[in-house]
């Protein structure tokens, strides 16, 4: 899967005041800690179109959004290192949920974002 970049731009600020301090020195763009590839599990189709949920670590959650307006399969979302739950849900389809996902850490928040991929079942 290519890398996904200019995810959340309203996140960079935010970033760079946390990350730059001492000699570490932060990228301008925000690496998401999971990006969800959405697809329709029958056709295989792309069915993030329409699509949202959450990430959730603690008391933390955050919504998913795309992760670019190009790109119809992916969604995304901020936080930072730690496990999470993951929920996809769309109307016509039964709720998609992962728990326990793992998001390493580094320097700047997050290095790399962790894929997943949602096969959302229609509902009857």
């Amino acid at each position: 899967m290519r890398k996904y970049v200019g995810v959340l731009p309203l996140l960079i600020s935010a970033a760079l005041a946390a990350c730059n301090s001492g000699t570490v020195v932060c990228a301008a763009s925000i690496t998401p800690p999971i990006l969800v590839e959405v697809r329709d599990r029958t056709t295989g189709a792309p069915a993030a179109q329409g699509a949202g949920g959450w990430i959730k670590k603690g008391t933390f959650t955050s919504p998913l959004f795309p992760a670019q307006p190009s790109e119809p399969l992916v969604l995304a979302s901020e936080g930072g290192p730690g496990f999470y739950e993951v929920v996809v849900q769309k109307t016509g389809y039964s709720t998609w949920t992962k728990n326990g996902v793992w998001v390493q850490g580094g320097k700047c928040g997050v290095d790399k974002s962790v894929v997943l991929k949602a096969d959302l079942q229609p509902s009857a």
